[in-house]
């Protein structure tokens, strides 16, 4: 088969039917993701944990969420007491 057949045959094969709860989770993350950005914006700072690849119910990934939150908090304490010191 010619490029365009087997691209074709690959996109049939990775396409998923969505769900319902696939739509309403990316729903939810759609309308919450332009408040949090405005919501950080006013923020002194942002403590941001590297944690995009964890989803919504991937309740397996908690005891790494929390380490990289802590990892992430402990890089921005000479900041925050920056931040503290010129109030």
């Amino acid at each position: 088969p010619d490029v365009a057949g087997r691209a074709h045959r690959v996109d049939k094969e990775s396409y998923k039917e969505p769900n319902i709860i696939n739509i309403i989770m990316q729903s939810i993350y759609i309308g919450t993701y332009s408040l949090v950005r405005s919501s950080m914006e006013e923020a002194d700072i942002v403590i941001e944990p590297n944690v995009a690849h964890v989803g919504y119910g991937d309740f397996h990934h908690a005891q790494e969420c929390i380490l990289q939150g802590e990892l992430a908090a402990q890089a921005s304490i000479l900041e925050i007491k920056r931040k503290l010191g010129n109030l």
